[in-house]
């Protein structure tokens, strides 16, 4: 039998620290909400990962009737976040607003030279703050009572330590909401897993845009090809969903330690590499497919590749050619 979130709270048993850490948090939450509200109005900026979805639980806590969960669909997010951010919302029991997002409309975002993350936060509260002013006008037409919007993320200590993370300063001029900027990613996952959230331990799983190198446009060809790849080798490893695994897309010849560096003559991809990075405890398994990933690739058109791992930071690298990030359907290519 499928369970919900108020499943999980009947069954939860937790040492007395973590009830009281989410009493502050749902009192965070309270703080900033509208209590006379009529219409929803307590959005969480949602993406099915652990942080938003914390943070969308919590809100449908404290305001059941008057919260929504708002979903931007784009280039840069994977399909798989996709349905992991249904799977979730649907168990919370909280509205799940999809939504278009056009950053990739946007010249400064697609030039990806270090501020793309801001102009792409923009742009999701921006069309927020739209959709909730139609859905609105469109489920309670009626009414004159303009209750202000609350916008919530999940922000956490951690995030507010990553200089690159300029999507915080689109946060704090749409005045959003983050009642988990006081706890590291290890709280957050303690305290999703006490509330029961199925997504507690899946990996982490920012943007595509943040697989590109700087200077690699974030185009939609662009981040469909790191998709394709991480997809790939998810599938030749048999990654389980708990396990970090980035396939990273690099402009010209440079190439991280331990990389061999690849060039196929003629393809106008030539000088772009990609590495995988995944969890140390997947070296073995790794190493053990290696034959098996290189006979996949070589049956993808052109494409070769291999497996190393490197001893000194624990990691795997999958070195790949260009092509692997040409359509997988194609041999022709």
């Amino acid at each position: 039998m499928k369970r919900s979130l108020s499943d999980a709270n009947r069954v939860i048993s937790a040492p007395r620290p973590m009830r009281a850490q989410l009493d502050q948090l749902l009192r965070k939450v309270e703080a900033r909400g509208v209590r006379s509200a009529t219409r929803v109005c307590h959005v969480t900026a949602f993406s099915g990962g652990v942080d938003s979805s914390l943070v969308a639980a919590l809100v449908h806590r404290v305001f059941p009737t008057t919260s929504a969960a708002c979903l931007g669909v784009s280039a840069a997010v994977p399909a798989a976040q996709i349905e992991q951010a249904r799977d979730v919302a649907s168990f919370i029991g909280v509205p799940l607003w999809e939504f278009p997002t056009k950053e990739g409309e946007m010249k400064e975002y697609v030039e990806n030279v270090g501020k793309s993350c801001y102009y792409c936060k923009t742009t999701l509260y921006s069309t927020i703050n739209q959709v909730a002013d139609h859905a609105v006008h469109v489920l309670q037409p009626t009414t004159d009572q303009k209750d202000q919007l609350v916008l919530f993320n999940g922000t956490n200590a951690d995030d507010k330590l990553d200089p690159t993370r300029l999507g915080l300063v689109a946060a704090t001029e749409f005045d959003v909401a983050s009642p988990l900027d006081e706890l590291t990613k290890t709280d957050v996952r303690q305290m999703a897993k006490y509330l029961g959230l199925p997504n507690w331990n899946a990996a982490a799983s920012p943007c595509l845009r943040s697989r590109l190198q700087f200077g690699v446009e974030a185009t939609q060809e662009h981040l469909g090809r790191v998709e394709r790849a991480e997809a790939f080798v998810r599938s030749i490893i048999d990654l389980p969903k708990s396990s970090n695994m980035r396939v990273r897309y690099l402009a010209g010849n440079r190439a991280a330690v331990g990389m061999w560096s690849l060039a196929v003559p003629g393809d106008h991809h030539h000088s772009l590499t990609s590495r995988a990075e995944l969890d140390a405890d997947m070296l073995p398994a790794a190493q053990k497919v290696e034959d098996a990933v290189r006979e996949e690739l070589l049956s993808i058109g052109k494409c070769t590749g291999w497996l190393r791992s490197n001893i000194k930071s624990l990691t795997m690298i999958l070195q790949v050619s260009a092509p692997l990030f040409c359509d997988l359907s194609n041999p022709e290519v």
